[in-house]
């Protein structure tokens, strides 16, 4: 092959080659695969910090999410031991928790800056409601719940949580 004939022909080579595969090169950037096996997927920002990962955990599966490192996040998770969603501080703090558990023990917290339970709202194994008001320190402040004779009680607790008053109706 001459010097010219290499000057045609291998340009042309070339643009039939990237002709054939051309269009898979350019649309594999938008293909739809209809299944991602993984133990972990993770999505980052620009910065390569952690926004989104999809996990599992303690036999379950788990997901977290975050805006940034300084704003907190949420976790979505779930586990033979029980199901939860958490909202969390720009600590890592807990802030909000929602739970559920494999044996009818539900509960919603919400938790202070110091990570000390304050508001506890739950329903419990025995079929009836509770709800825990605690103080800066997560002592109990003020119980709701039902009596061991069945009716509404209220307990009113001292500053440190050891002593209290009740109120509950009486026939």
């Amino acid at each position: 092959m001459h010097k010219y004939e290499r000057l045609v022909v291998y340009p042309l080579l070339i643009i039939a080659l990237f002709c054939s595969v051309g269009d898979q090169i350019v649309t594999s950037a938008s293909t739809v695969i209809d299944r991602i096996v993984a133990r972990e997927i993770v999505v980052v920002n620009e910065k390569g910090e952690t926004m989104v990962a999809l996990s599992t955990k303690n036999g379950g599966g788990m997901v977290a999410v975050q805006q940034s490192r300084d704003t907190g996040g949420v976790l979505i998770g779930a586990s033979p031991k029980g199901n939860f969603i958490g909202v969390y501080d720009h600590t890592q703090a807990p802030a909000i928790i929602l739970e559920a558990d494999s044996k009818d023990y539900h509960r919603f917290s919400i938790f202070n800056s110091s990570r000390k339970k304050v508001v506890s709202l739950a329903a419990l194994e025995n079929g009836y409601g509770f709800l825990s008001l605690s103080n800066n320190e997560g002592n109990p402040l003020v119980y709701v719940t039902k009596t061991s004779e069945g009716y509404g009680g209220v307990f009113a607790f001292d500053k440190s949580g050891d002593q209290y008053s009740s109120f509950s109706y009486s026939e």
